[in-house]
């Protein structure tokens, strides 16, 4: 054997010539090897093949019970955690929810279809458990569905975030959700159980095929001993024309890679594919020299380019949002300047008309109301000498007899008082309100003097009167006035009286609007706070103020009236005159259901350094 072996050697070492291709100088050298080794290993992969295809069979489906196990328990809880994802997305889009929905369901018909796949894996006839625990999911992913489906149609509709949290947790907390999670629980304790099993099973099955496979090796082993033995010659035969010049080939496109240097050249001296090789692999390194150098350059420009650019860019989008915000907030003032100008001009317009008609109706009220006391002294004396002239004359002539009864003497002496009592308060009255309009008539007043809040109220309600008395088709507003002992404050009389006329006129708008069910009311109360404030609280119950229109009460032109009848800027220009000419808090506290309170804070005395006149 040996002797033959030698003489194979031999005769393969005189036909490996150096003017050989490679591929016959491979293919010669390890046919033999080649050829040898496949006899000895088909042997032993034929043997041994059977039993370790059955013990790799038992381990993947094995194995793919143990993956399919774990993937139910993770659907599982999954499906469990819906109700806590729906506490995160309660009283948003309804987009989320939707989606959360879709979410569940595929979940859901996964989680079946994985337990129709568990059913079909081939099992023994032992394992009842796993049919118990399947039917036991799938009964309970049946009323856990019905579960889920009920909390769907609890929140359809509910789109506030507060509601929709209770609905939440009262039906994570009924009787029902706590016997799912305790049927839950348990199944999940048989199926970790099972888990267990599972991997027993799966490492009993690794232990079976290492075992088979052991056998398959040992069997090869001996037949590649001996083609190992020729394959080591043969290799020595053939590393001397093959693996050289391949190797030194390899060091230098090692050195040249390492190095980044393109000078570098192989030298080879053999006649066979190694130096095509060689050849190549020089004029790649030249060409990638080239190219390399050209490739540096145009990186270098790029980054300039794309450096400058960048910037640029930066800086043109920087410019054009703050145009943009510049813009936005110099449109904002300019219609809220353009508002006020409007609104400062028809105060001041109103304020000089008002003026003009109360001085106007004052004149000949006062003359009037000054001569009803003479016509009412003269009356008296004409009464008086009524009586003496029946005292001294009691049987008057026909003709005089005639004209009493006619005119109805006694009639007219009972009634002439009670008519002279009406005139003289017609005339106060009218007083009264021409007093409120020249109160009132101060809004284009610029200069701060020290009022009394009570009258600028009082003087507001007046001229509110008519809005506020019952009529045949509107009952009445109550107002129920509670002011407390204020002192004179500074301010600007005129723009107070405009934010008490907004406040007021918006309470009475709403009161008529959307009527209580019992007596519309309006509350005013003043209070002196320590130590120089002082503060104002009209409140009404009406319907309250929704949380969405609330946070933007005092925005500029937000109203949410209808097309026409409201600007959106009396509010606006109130908070404005309260915080920043009067330097005090204007404030809304409502509650659907409960009405609205405004609670208007004052300094008694303005610090003029940092009052902004508007």
């Amino acid at each position: 054997m040996i002797a033959l072996l030698s003489h194979v050697v031999s005769s393969f070492s005189k036909r490996l010539g150096i003017h050989r291709s490679i591929s016959k100088k491979i293919s010669c050298g390890y046919a033999l090897a080649l050829g040898t080794a496949v006899l000895g290993t088909t042997g032993g992969l034929l043997g041994g093949h059977y039993e370790a295809f059955s013990a790799r069979k038992q381990a993947e489906n094995t194995l793919r019970k143990k993956q399919l196990l774990n993937e139910l328990n993770t659907h599982v809880l999954s499906i469990q955690m819906h109700p806590q994802r729906l506490l995160a997305i309660a009283g948003e889009s309804r987009i989320w929810v939707q989606y959360e929905t879709n979410q569940f369901n595929t979940e859901l018909r996964q989680l079946r279809h994985q337990l129709e796949t568990i059913e079909q894996l081939p099992h023994t006839a032992s394992e009842t458990q796993l049919t118990l625990l399947i039917s036991g999911y799938r009964t309970n992913l049946q009323e856990y569905e019905r579960f889920i489906q009920y909390l769907w149609f609890d929140l359809e509709g509910v789109d506030n975030k507060r509601i929709a949290l209770e609905v939440i947790s009262i039906a994570l907390s009924s009787r029902d959700a706590n016997q799912l999670s305790t049927t839950f629980e348990q199944l999940s304790e048989d199926l970790t159980r099972l888990q267990q099993t599972a991997d027993r099973q799966y490492h009993q099955s690794i232990v079976q095929l290492q075992k088979s496979e052991q056998l398959r090796l040992i069997i090869i082993l001996v037949s590649m001993v001996c083609s190992i033995g020729l394959a080591i010659i043969l290799a020595v035969i053939t590393s001397r024309a093959i693996a050289r010049p391949i190797e030194q080939l390899t060091l230098t496109a090692r050195r040249i890679t390492q190095a980044n240097d393109f000078q570098l050249h192989v030298s080879i001296h053999t006649q066979d594919e190694v130096l095509l090789l060689a050849e190549a692999l020089n004029q790649l390194v030249s060409w990638a020299g080239q190219y390399t150098m050209e490739l540096e350059d145009a990186r270098q420009t790029l980054e300039v380019r794309v450096v400058e650019r960048t910037q640029a860019l930066q800086q043109s989008e920087a410019s054009l949002r703050q145009q943009a915000e510049d813009l936005q907030q110099t449109l904002v003032e300019l219609r809220q300047t353009q508002w006020q100008l409007i609104q400062s001009e028809k105060m001041s317009s109103l304020g000089q008309l008002v003026a003009g008609i109360a001085h106007e109706i004052n004149n000949p009220v006062s003359f009037i109301y000054g001569n009803l006391k003479h016509a009412s002294d003269y009356v008296n004396d004409i009464v008086m000498l009524l009586d003496r002239y029946q005292q001294h004359y009691p049987d008057p002539a026909t003709e005089i007899q005639s004209a009493l009864e006619e005119i109805d003497l006694p009639f007219v002496r009972k009634d002439f008082p009670n008519l002279m009592q009406s005139m003289a308060e017609g005339a106060v009255r009218i007083i009264t309100i021409v007093q409120s309009l020249r109160s009132f008539s101060r809004l284009d007043e610029a200069a701060v003097k020290w009022v009394d809040i009570h009258k600028g109220i009082d003087s507001t309600l007046t001229i509110l009167n008519s809005q506020i008395t019952a009529t045949p088709g509107q009952p009445g507003i109550e107002i129920a006035r509670d002011y407390g002992p204020l002192p004179c404050i500074e301010c600007y009389a005129g723009q107070l009286n405009q934010v008490f006329m907004h406040i007021l006129s918006n309470a009475i708008d709403v009161l008529r609007c959307s009527p209580p069910q019992g007596i519309a009311k309006i509350a005013i109360a003043t209070r002196i706070l320590e130590p120089d404030w002082i503060s104002i609280e009209i409140s009404d119950n009406g319907p309250g103020i929704p949380e969405s229109s609330l946070i933007r009460l005092f925005d500029p032109f937000y109203t949410t009236k209808a097309i026409g009848t409201g600007t959106g800027m009396g509010l606006s220009i109130s908070y404005q005159i309260i915080t920043k000419t009067h330097q005090g808090s204007l404030e809304c506290h409502s509650q659907l259901g409960q009405g609205a309170k405004f609670t208007i804070k004052l300094p008694i005395k303005l610090n003029q350094d940092e009052t902004q006149s508007l």
